[in-house]
């Protein structure tokens, strides 16, 4: 209302935050919190998931193919 010719406009690096976020929240939450039995493998993938896809190796690519079949709801987020 005070700025009728202002644009609103997201920077990259505030888009990515917020779906960083919201990627871990739900890797955190299929993982257990902080329970005890944590699914070692979504820890060890945690910065895999987080990295983008140009800079992931072969073998990283496959490791998420694997955890995205075995719980669809992460590779949703």
């Amino acid at each position: 209302m005070c700025l009728p010719q202002a644009k609103v406009v997201a920077d990259k690096f505030h888009l990515i935050r917020h779906v960083n976020g919201a990627v871990g929240k739900v890797r955190s939450n299929i993982q257990g919190g902080n329970s005890r039995g944590k699914r070692r493998d979504l820890f060890h993938s945690r910065y895999k998931l987080l990295k983008g896809l140009e800079r992931l190796a072969n073998w990283e690519r496959e490791r998420l193919r694997r955890l995205f079949y075995r719980y669809p709801e992460l590779k949703e987020a």
